[in-house]
């Protein structure tokens, strides 16, 4: 993601519905606690994440983002095909 020293980082925002720069702020600044920047996905341990408060440059909408590991990220697309596949199959 390209980054503007000045106003912020690239990123799609959920609001414009388009990428726009968006400055990166401490999770507080968006209505969350920043000390849960780290998390662990309580069922399983082994989805860890790391979140962001963002405020939009363009719309001053605030919203949160979170790291995955890439390979979490691909396992999560073969699944939303998998499950597009049987619910296909089921309303045939």
């Amino acid at each position: 993601m390209p980054r503007d020293e000045i106003q912020g980082t690239k990123l799609w925002c959920p609001n414009c519905q388009h990428e726009t720069i968006c400055r990166g702020v401490s999770p507080s600044e968006v209505g969350q606690p920043s000390n849960k920047q780290r998390g662990v996905h309580k069922k399983y341990p082994d989805i860890r994440v790391f979140r962001r408060g963002r405020i939009c440059q363009t719309c001053n909408h605030k919203f949160i983002t979170a790291e995955l590991p890439v390979d979490f990220v691909i396992e999560l697309g073969k699944l939303r095909d998998q499950l597009g596949k049987i619910n296909e199959l089921s309303t045939s």
